[in-house]
């Protein structure tokens, strides 16, 4: 019984890591970054009041459009059961609020930013083997 339940956890542990992704941006001061994928879908933005502060919030309450993308490495991998994926681009950004949350950039005073940004796009997963 215990062996059979061990194969079990054993083989659900591998499918839930069967692929993944990730996408990271920032511009160079790390005032405007944000991350998407399986771990997280999240903006974050410093502002300056008294203090510099960081509003996190979901990714889903902005539009981010790139324009002018200009990859700057790309690569993958195949091998036997294991398949990758790597992109780094960098472009110009313009965000402003969805309308679903038109005050999401109410904090800044502003109705969008727009900055240069540089991203890392991940992907891997499992992959078949060549006969």
């Amino acid at each position: 019984m215990k062996f059979l339940l061990m194969t079990v956890m054993s083989l659900s542990v591998n499918l839930a890591h069967a692929s993944y992704y990730a996408t990271h941006c920032s511009n160079a001061t790390g005032s405007v970054r944000w991350e998407e994928g399986h771990n997280s879908n999240n903006i974050f933005m410093k502002y300056y009041g008294a203090e510099e502060l960081t509003k996190t919030f979901p990714k889903f309450h902005v539009n981010i459009v790139i324009s002018d993308e200009k990859i700057l490495s790309e690569s993958s991998v195949h091998e036997c059961g294991f398949s990758s994926y790597t992109k780094i681009y960098a472009g110009k950004v313009k965000i402003t609020a969805t309308a679903e949350h038109p005050d999401a950039l109410q904090f800044l005073s502003v109705d969008k930013v727009e900055t240069d940004v540089i991203c890392e796009h991940h992907i891997n997963g499992r992959a078949p083997c060549p006969n």
